[in-house]
């Protein structure tokens, strides 16, 4: 199960962790309100930190309002007793500036500073473009970080994995998770993380060159013969100019994974346009096939469209861009249109998810656009990385057509209803509390067993997981596609405070772990239209609504799960 969610890398935990070096977004993120942003955090081997946080004003990252600069101190401390898999840790803020991108912004912002604070900004002194400005400064006691709903307590839970993947035994990538913010901005002083944010990437890892034994069957590819350990795949620097990389000069060998190579060699024997021959290279430690290419070609090959090079891990454009960025230069990521939401099959979790109050799952769903219904399944687990199965639902609804979101850029609204559901008890400790319950509060009384699956449709639910049926929400999505071409669906942020969005003013502004599509649903080309002006959403199945539905439903679990003893 592990392998398949992460894609058949091996996922190590770092304890303690290890975070100093710089961790970049992956893309534009979006929190609660909503905001736009992306973050690019300095760790330093003196236990100081320095984070950017650039802020936007769409959903596409292209058009920065303002960056707060933030410096400080931050100190690990144990194990996190409430996440396991996670260390709590203590920050202390020396400095936070502010700098505006546009001089509208800047009076605006200097304005609210001082509605905020007054007189903070003093008479005459009026904020401009480009300079920067304290917001908060250890020396002095200058504090107003409330105008721009500042905290960082995300600083006071973290987790490190480090990623191994397939086929690139050498090849880490690692990732570091910060605390989730509040979904309510004004309770965000006063939340202590009790899940994650959107992981940063080592920024290393995004400049990293990729590197792989190559097979015979791929030298056949490119036309040539084994041995594979004798063999060298070369684009040839006569091939001539190639419309998107400029003229061709010298080659040099560009080391790649198995499986980008293979389709680098198969996307460009199709164009017709390269030359490809193999070369001999001695059997000793440096005789194992590679594929080289031009020099011209080895700065953009990773990001084009064509090359079949990419992959979420280090294809990522974004984290280039924000690696180089600062205060003075915010990272602007390439403009990419809006995917109408409007999808069919099946989607799962990428990873093992983490939801505030202790409750680790996967989801996995499954959509019928004919009809307009769905099947949830939630996978239940005691530990951080899903090995140990405590429960399972079975929900099934049905969810109305997608309207554009007013409110979120890039966002489509549903709603979900769910009217069906099982509870399968996955350890003798759940199936207890369940045979607690008596009547009609939760199935047939006293009859719950280990793996044996039960309709808790005609008691209404199960009062001892806090599900409530029949039961409404309102949900956001949207889609993206990664770096590897696949189709991602978000849905809507659970509330920080444990509550359902069954009302439209509850309806979430933020998002979640995206799920990704099975490769057994294939994607309809009318299901996946572009829309260049983020409006128009199509109304086909919402992607992965039934996910945020459930849970929903499940905030008594949430504050039940200590019985249940799954923190």
């Amino acid at each position: 199960m592990l392998k398949h969610l992460h894609n058949g890398a091996r996922i190590t935990v770092q304890m303690p962790p290890a975070i100093e070096g710089h961790w970049v977004s992956t893309g534009c993120e979006v929190r609660s309100g909503p905001e736009f942003i992306t973050r690019s955090y300095r760790f330093y081997h003196n236990n100081t930190f320095k984070a950017y946080q650039f802020y936007y004003g769409g959903n596409r990252c292209t058009s920065p309002t303002y960056t707060l600069v933030v410096r400080g101190k931050i100190r690990l401390r144990q194990a996190s007793w409430i996440i396991r898999g996670g260390t709590e840790a203590d920050y202390q803020l020396h400095r936070v500036q502010v700098v505006c991108h546009s001089e509208a912004v800047a009076e605006r912002l200097g304005q609210l500073v001082n509605r905020t604070c007054p007189g903070f900004v003093p008479a005459g002194a009026a904020w401009v473009q480009g300079t920067p400005y304290d917001l908060w400064r250890e020396e002095g006691g200058r504090e107003c970080t409330r105008a721009v709903n500042f905290a960082m307590h995300e600083l006071q839970l973290v987790r490190v994995e480090k990623q191994h993947l397939p086929h690139s035994l050498d090849r880490l990538v690692e990732e570091l998770f910060l605390g989730d913010v509040h979904t309510d901005t004004a309770q965000r002083m006063f939340y202590r993380p009790s899940s994650y944010q959107p992981p940063l990437q080592n920024a290393k890892d995004s400049e990293a060159r990729r590197s792989a034994v190559v097979t015979d069957e791929v030298v056949a590819g490119l036309g040539g013969r084994g041995p594979v350990s004798r063999a060298w795949a070369v684009l040839s620097a006569e091939a001539g100019p190639a419309p998107w990389l400029g003229e061709v000069k010298r080659p040099v060998l560009l080391p790649l994974s198995l499986a980008s190579l293979y389709n680098f060699a198969v996307r460009f024997r199709a164009l017709g346009k390269y030359a490809m021959f193999q070369e001999t290279q001695g059997t000793g430690p440096w005789g194992r096939q590679r594929l080289c290419v031009c020099a011209a070609l080895l700065d953009t090959v990773s990001s084009h469209p064509l090359s079949g090079l990419q992959n979420h891990d280090h294809a990522c454009v974004a984290c280039r861009i924000i690696h180089r960025s600062d205060e003075h230069r915010p990272p602007l990521l390439p403009p990419k249109a809006d995917l109408t939401v409007g999808l069919h099959g099946e989607w799962v979790s990428q990873r093992c998810e983490v939801r505030p109050e202790v409750l680790f799952l996967t989801r996995h769903f499954i959509f019928h656009d004919n009809n307009h219904s769905w099947e949830g399944h939630y996978y239940h687990y005691s530990d951080p990385v899903c090995k140990h199965p405590t429960f399972t639902l079975y929900a099934r609804g049905r969810y109305s057509r997608g309207v554009h979101s007013a409110r979120v850029l890039g966002g489509t609204e549903f709603v979900f209803k769910v009217n069906h559901m099982k509870v399968t008890p996955m350890d003798a400790a759940t199936a207890s509390l369940l045979n607690v319950f008596s009547g009609n509060e939760c199935g047939a009384e006293g009859s719950w067993q280990v793996g044996v699956q039960q309709d808790v449709t005609h008691t209404n639910g199960c009062v001892a997981l806090g599900i409530r049926l029949p039961h409404t929400e309102y949900e956001i999505f949207k889609m993206e596609r990664d770096t590897r071409g696949r189709y991602l669906l978000f849905n809507g942020q659970r509330p920080s405070d444990g509550s359902s969005p069954d009302r439209p003013e509850k309806r979430a502004t933020s998002y979640q772990m995206p799920l990704v599509q099975c490769a057994s649903s294939a994607p309809r080309p009318e299901d996946f239209s572009e829309d260049p002006g983020g409006h128009g959403h199509r109304s086909r199945a919402p992607g992965s609504s039934p996910g945020p539905l459930l849970l929903a439903g499940l905030t008594g679990l949430w504050t039940l799960l200590p019985w249940l003893g799954l923190g």
